[in-house]
């Protein structure tokens, strides 16, 4: 078998067309399915998973107090688990220990005061 330059050169540009085309496809493909789900054909709700505790108000996580002010997620928490009791309000970037207590809960909230990660027992 004979073969020139050119082959050698053109089987690199033929792997970059069809990874090309392919992508072009796939972006294709999530831009009309996102434009279904915006459109609301799609009225599935998508409910995170929930880690370490269910959609019990008094197991937590509480996905609630995202956006609440730390003191009022307190309220809140110690409200619907009676079980807790130790909740401490937080600077997001705290370090903490790393033992695990289901009677705390830790919230942490940004420079405002305002909670910023989904509290959750530990």
């Amino acid at each position: 078998l004979a073969t020139t330059t050119n082959d050698h050169h053109s089987m690199p540009y033929r792997s970059f067309l069809a990874a090309t085309i392919l992508l072009v496809i796939g972006l294709s493909v999530a831009i009309l399915s996102t434009g279904d789900a915006e459109s609301g054909t799609n009225k599935e709700e998508v409910v995170a998973p929930m880690i370490r505790g269910s959609m019990n108000l008094a197991e937590g996580p509480w996905p609630k107090c995202v956006g609440m002010s730390g003191e009022n997620c307190k309220s809140y928490i110690l409200a619907n688990a009676k079980d807790v009791n130790s909740v401490d309000i937080l600077p997001e970037d705290s370090m903490v220990t790393m033992d695990f207590s289901t009677s705390r809960v830790r919230i942490f909230v940004g420079d405002d005061g305002i909670v910023v990660m989904i509290p959750k027992r530990g």
